[in-house]
């Protein structure tokens, strides 16, 4: 049996959470494509307000993902 666990956590402070920010916050994306080898280790995708939620993926250990 093979897993797939896609991980996607969205942070911030309460500065996104009303007006233009939190427009950004809303619209970020809930899932991501996973490339062929997904199978192997954890897609995690991290999002932050500091960064104005951009996505930036990477690849972890499944007994390594740290919520």
């Amino acid at each position: 049996m093979e897993i797939t666990v896609q991980w996607i956590r969205t942070s911030w402070t309460k500065e996104s959470r009303g007006g233009e920010a939190a427009s950004r916050r809303n619209a970020a994306p809930v899932g991501f494509a996973l490339s062929h080898d997904a199978a192997s280790f954890a897609h995690a995708i991290r999002m932050h307000e500091r960064d104005g939620f951009k996505p930036n993926d990477s690849r972890e250990d499944l007994s390594k993902t740290d919520p």
